[in-house]
């Protein structure tokens, strides 16, 4: 990968939220690499979302669009298993070893590293939502208002069901409603509702790229 220090990414960086206490290891690996897969799938990655050290992953997009669409996609192909948090950071890079991601350098790594630090200070807070998994740092006053966005978009996908996320996972992919009814056992009226009641639709309708 070549680079210009004047071109800026979006960093993605991310953790399993209680990891050690997942049952299964094997199959907590296998939900990751799916939910890296839907990542990587939701833009066009400069380098593609994967696993690092542990149960923490990362990947670099050309764009915060880009980038925050793929934290949902990471998150609902978890859900309700488990959850994870998520910083992105914008900026450029100021160094790019032979072998990525090990070893990058640069302010958009920096600030995922601020963003998802915050999010972790952010579950023990009473002063924002402790749905909130999602923050974005970019060094200029455009944090405010796409983190306004993240922790309502959060909040809302913190009350869904198993149920809600199936839905969501289906009617994202372009699945109608009637397709939707009969693989999730429910009434084309009941998805319905679902879809409009529970956020479902404005969730997926203003995220970047959303119908």
């Amino acid at each position: 990968m070549t680079h210009n220090s004047e071109v800026s990414y979006a960093a993605l960086l991310g953790d399993v939220i209680a990891s050690r206490h997942s049952g299964d290891r094997e199959e907590l690996q296998h939900m990751l690499d799916d939910a890296m897969s839907r990542g990587n799938a939701a833009g066009q990655p400069v380098q593609p979302l994967r696993m690092t050290i542990g149960d923490e992953f990362q990947g670099l997009f050309g764009s915060i669009p880009e980038a925050v669409s793929a934290s949902l996609q990471i998150r609902l192909r978890l859900r309700p298993t488990v959850d994870v948090r998520i910083g992105i950071g914008w900026g450029p890079l100021d160094l790019v070893p032979q072998e990525p991601p090990f070893g990058q350098d640069g302010p958009c790594w920096w600030r995922a590293r601020e963003a998802i630090e915050e999010v972790k200070k952010s579950e023990s807070s009473n002063s924002v939502p402790r749905s909130v998994r999602t923050l974005v740092r970019t060094g200029d006053s455009s944090d405010e208002l796409i983190n306004a966005y993240l922790v309502a978009r959060d909040h809302i996908a913190a009350g869904w069901d198993e149920v809600d996320v199936e839905i969501a996972h289906l009617f994202g992919d372009g699945v109608n409603q009637t397709k939707i009814s009969e693989q999730v056992g429910l009434s084309q009226s009941s998805v319905s509702r679902r879809l409009q009641n529970h956020g479902i639709l404005t969730v997926l309708q203003f995220e970047p790229g959303g119908e």
